[in-house]
């Protein structure tokens, strides 16, 4: 598994593409912005995205669900708690900083223990709320 990093929006935030090797089956986590650099880099790396996870539903990790969403065929994936932070505004944080932004809803639910794999590759949910409720 290759893991690549792209810092993305004007938060900064860090959006993390995890690459199979073998089949260039890939996980977006976080694309917190700049969907079009997220959407280049996929595209120059010939990466098949299977799955968009957001680590919890803050704006800085959701900004670019919609437009990946459009752009791929992946599933969007989020802890259950996440899924009506997602869509709301007031709860995702996103009204504060003057950009209205509602996620679509979530492909898959996720909870403690749950597998997605891509390719070669795992990724077990570990539930840590703390920053958020939504948290893994």
């Amino acid at each position: 598994m290759i893991i690549r990093k792209l810092v993305v929006g004007f938060m900064e935030a860090n959006c993390y593409i995890l690459e199979c090797e073998e089949t260039k089956a890939a996980i977006v986590i976080d694309p917190g912005d700049d969907a079009d650099e997220i959407l280049k880099f996929i595209k120059n790396n010939n990466l098949k995205p299977e799955f968009i996870v957001n680590t919890h539903a803050h704006v800085d990790h959701i900004m670019a669900n919609s437009a990946l969403k459009e752009k791929t065929s992946a599933l969007l994936c989020a802890h259950t708690e996440a899924a009506s932070i997602l869509v709301n505004p007031q709860r995702n944080l996103s009204f504060f900083i003057g950009n209205e932004i509602r996620s679509p809803e979530p492909d898959r639910l996720l909870a403690e223990g749950d597998i997605l794999k891509a390719g070669t590759f795992q990724l077990k949910v570990i539930h840590t709320p703390g920053h958020s409720p939504d948290s893994i």
